[in-house]
């Protein structure tokens, strides 16, 4: 045995007498005369490292081989296979791999084999995206990052995933946003998919809808090249099962689907709620022992369609409920000056940016969100850190322009459009994107706001009106009946007996008495909705002991009837802060 030879065998970990050369494994055994001879078992094979899946003891040899057409391949052989029969010879041999015909030689192969033990380990994994440590992270073409060296071995490895250049994608792509409120958002919404798991926050998607031809395929386009090509485009015709396994395979990064027209709108409420909910159906296993594997996932996705959400689920005659609008967020096309577009960065027409958009997508594409998660994983606390603070400040953003966002589905959105925005500005600052900081939360909030006026009055800005609605009867009420409300300090009731209108009710040191049956005029069913709430606004001054009403002054002549003591200082002045409960 050469000097190279014994080499070999020590940094391969081979078993004693067996050596790799560039034309195939060879045993090598000494005769009693000391001779060696040397007998080829096989084409090239390596043995490159043991696997096995994490918290399971079920190891796998990978061994590197060439094929009969000189390509070099790897393969996964469980190690209880290895030594029962001839399965690892046959697998190998399925591949293209070249093994002696010699039933001797393949025996002394097969216990060769087994006795491999490289030293480098890996972990096996069926899933993409964040690995259960929650700091690994398996892209789509199979790579990976993170501490552990990791195996994907599942069916959804796409090997034109990842092309071309950052910087391609940065000038091509992410270059033409600025201006565009809709394709920054977009941008942004895939990038910050990484970011679903490690800030804890519910998976969930956006839905662009408006006319054809307006440019919702390129946003898109563009936004499905931040990981992977853009071609792998899903649709919503798919089954509950099929459904699931594309979410899975979606895992930590961004979910693109197109035309929601297209699908039964049942289907499609059901199909929403799971895609949000990050979790499949429960189905029991083939051999009956219990719950099957259940899969799921966290993601952040984009929808588009000529109709909304809400029209799709008309179709089938449901009214959206405030949850499923929040899980799928209606964002309409309207109000920019190109379709999508409001800047054309020197093209001639929005189709003409389209097209350079389209094109530049499908040259590099996949880079975007590798450098993303490098950037997470460089230091995964500090960058989780970061995107709370970016939460914040978009969420402080937002408090300062629409303080009257608050209450029923609003929390949750403006938490998706914070993330948003997060996502576009961690890019921003370590240079992914290009755009200057700041860019990605205004585009963020111009289309949140875009959501929020097409919702109509929030709820807030219902109940601040409803309390303005009841200030303005109680004025009403004293400029019309003015002649009927006497100061009691001026003139008693006895006094006027016979000479004017019956009172409806009394002034007295800055406040106004109301009689209950007078009361329920003014409000009609409001009557005691409208006390509580003028309680609120300090317009009304309850009983000691808290009841909405009490005792009429007895100069008014009641005989110790209940009524309603308003305070005209703060009617006057509008109340106390309006919109609550």
């Amino acid at each position: 045995m050469t000097q190279h030879d014994m080499q070999l065998v020590f940094l391969e970990k081979l078993p004693p007498g067996i050596v790799l050369r560039a034309d195939g494994l060879y045993h090598i055994e000494m005769q009693e005369d000391g001779t060696p001879t040397q007998t080829r078992l096989c084409g090239y094979l390596r043995p490159t490292l043991l696997a096995r899946r994490l918290g399971k003891l079920d190891w796998h040899l990978q061994l590197e081989f060439e094929d009969m057409d000189r390509q070099m391949r790897t393969i996964l052989i469980p190690r209880k296979q290895i030594g029962t029969g001839n399965h690892a010879i046959a697998a190998l041999l399925a591949r293209g791999f070249d093994v002696h015909h010699d039933p001797a030689r393949r025996k002394l192969l097969t216990g060769v084999i087994a006795q491999m033990k490289p030293p480098r380990r890996a972990i096996l994994t069926r899933r993409l995206g964040w690995q259960e440590d929650g700091r690994s992270y398996v892209f789509v073409d199979g790579s990976s990052l993170g501490p552990e060296d990791i195996i994907y071995e599942g069916p959804d490895r796409l090997d034109d995933a990842i092309r071309g250049t950052l910087e391609g994608w940065r000038h091509g792509v992410a270059r033409h946003a600025p201006g565009n409120p809709l394709m920054v958002v977009g941008l942004s919404l895939a990038l910050a998919a990484p970011l679903v798991r490690l800030l804890r926050v519910p998976s969930g998607f956006l839905h662009i809808f408006g006319g054809s031809s307006l440019g919702k395929s390129s946003v898109l386009i563009c936004a499905a090249s931040v990981f992977m090509a853009p071609h792998h485009v899903e649709s919503w015709r798919v089954t509950d099962s099929a459904l699931e396994r594309v979410a899975e395979a979606h895992t930590g990064r961004f979910l693109p689907m197109d035309e929601l027209g297209e699908v039964n709108a049942r289907h499609f409420g059901d199909a929403s709620y799971m895609l949000a909910h990050g979790r499949g159906k429960g189905r029991f296993s083939l051999s009956g022992s219990g719950l099957a594997y259940i899969a799921h996932w966290e993601l952040l996705g984009l929808s588009t369609g000529e109709i909304s959400v809400v029209e799709k689920l008309l179709e089938a005659g449901i009214k959206a409920k405030d949850g499923q609008k929040a899980r799928i967020l209606d964002i309409p096309i309207e109000g920019y000056k190109h379709g999508i577009y409001d800047e054309l960065h020197r093209h001639k027409t929005g189709r003409g940016l389209s097209d350079a958009l389209i094109a530049a997508a499908n040259k590099d594409y996949g880079v975007a969100g590798k450098a993303m998660v490098t950037h997470l994983l460089s230091d995964i606390d500090s960058v989780a850190a970061q995107a709370r603070a970016e939460m914040a400040a978009f969420e402080a953003l937002v408090e300062a322009r629409r303080p009257d966002a608050h209450g029923g589905i609003h929390g949750r959105v403006r938490q998706r459009f914070a993330l948003i925005a997060a996502g576009g500005e961690i890019a921003s600052a370590v240079g992914i994107t290009g755009w200057p900081a700041g860019m990605a939360r205004a585009a963020a909030y111009a289309v949140y706001e875009k959501w929020l006026n097409a919702q109509g009055p929030s709820p807030e800005q219902k109940a601040r009106a409803k309390d303005e609605e009841r200030l303005e009867r109680l004025r009403l009420f004293l400029k019309s009946a003015h002649d009927r409300i006497y100061d009691i300090d001026v003139a008693l009731p006895s006094d006027t007996v016979g000479v004017g209108p019956d009172p409806v009710a009394w002034i007295k040191t800055g406040a106004l008495h109301i009689p209950a049956l007078t009361w329920s005029g003014i409000f009609g069913n409001d009557a005691e909705g409208a006390a509580k709430r003028l309680i609120a606004l300090g317009v009304l001054e309850p009983d000691r002991g808290g009841d909405l009403m009490r005792k009429l002054p007895r100069k008014a002549g009641q005989g110790g009837r209940r009524g309603y003591k308003v305070l005209l200082g703060p009617l006057e002045q509008g109340g106390g802060p309006m919109g609550g409960p």
